[in-house]
């Protein structure tokens, strides 16, 4: 996905939501990338179980710049495995 410059993040932010990565491609009309990025905001945080406040971050230009970097590095790992309680971790 790296290779493909402007349509990477979005065919991996599609995929992330399980919607096809070929959806990206309205990224590629005006008025269409603008409800799409509006549509992807609301979306992506409901369906990875996050904050609606991520909506705010995710939207706002300039914020969002850092709003997407900080939200996918915030994200808990797939299959990491999480103690129960503070007493397990201390076995």
């Amino acid at each position: 996905m790296a290779f493909v410059p402007f349509l990477g993040l979005w065919i991996v932010l599609s995929r992330s939501v399980e919607r096809s990565g070929w959806m990206a491609l309205w990224t590629l009309v005006p008025i269409a990338a603008f409800i799409f990025v509006i549509w992807m905001a609301f979306v992506l945080p409901s369906d990875h179980g996050r904050s609606r406040w991520w909506t705010a971050a995710l939207l706002i230009p300039l914020v969002n710049l850092v709003g997407y970097w900080a939200y996918a590095f915030t994200m808990p790992r797939q299959g990491s495995l999480q103690p129960a309680s503070p007493a397990v971790a201390s076995v």
